[in-house]
Formats: structure tokens, C-alpha cells, sequence
């Protein structure tokens, strides 16, 4: 499976990165089954760099949730076929 890169920044209002802030994410909703893997709803957690950047591949077509809490920002959407897709892209169709 080749898989897609989700990627973001998290920055304050005066675009300043956001150092070592918690991004959140599930496949939602739960189960979901792509072939023979069966994905459930747990959260799984990155941190931002010293950019603010964060970045995770996941399998095509799942349908995901992104939640960054310090910042309030929540977004579900379905992963493309192929490519990469910005998480402020998510909810978007395309």
C-alpha cells in the first residue's frame, strides 16, 4: 500500500511555531478495515518540531481526525488515493 503523508504547522496568531505541541489523531470512525488490517479508534499522539511541523503517513481512504488541543482545531476528513494532503485540507473535497 502506498501510503499518503498528512502534514501541518501549528503556529500563535503572530506565526510564531508552536515548539513541542501535542497533535492528535484516530481513525474515525471505528473500525475501519482497508484489505486484511482492521484499524480502531485510538488516539495517537505526535509532537511539533522546533518549526512547528508535524507529519504522519497513514493508508489511503481512511477516514481520519485530526485534533490539535492547545489550539482548539479539530478536522475529519478521508485520506486521498495518493499523494500527500495538508491537514487543513482534510475536510475539503478534492
Amino acid at each position: 500500500i502506498k501510503m499518503i503523508k498528512v502534514f501541518g504547522y501549528v503556529k500563535t496568531a503572530t506565526n510564531e511555531p508552536v515548539v513541542a505541541t501535542k497533535v492528535k489523531y484516530c481513525i474515525s470512525p471505528y473500525p475501519q478495515t482497508l484489505g486484511l488490517v482492521s484499524y480502531s479508534r485510538s488516539f495517537v499522539e505526535l509532537l511539533t518540531n522546533e518549526d512547528g511541523y508535524f507529519e504522519v503517513e497513514l493508508a489511503p481512504q481512511l477516514q481520519v481526525t485530526f485534533i490539535i488541543p492547545a489550539t482548539g482545531f479539530q478536522v475529519t476528513g478521508i485520506l486521498p488515493d495518493t499523494g500527500e494532503i495538508a491537514v487543513t485540507h482534510l475536510g475539503m473535497q478534492y
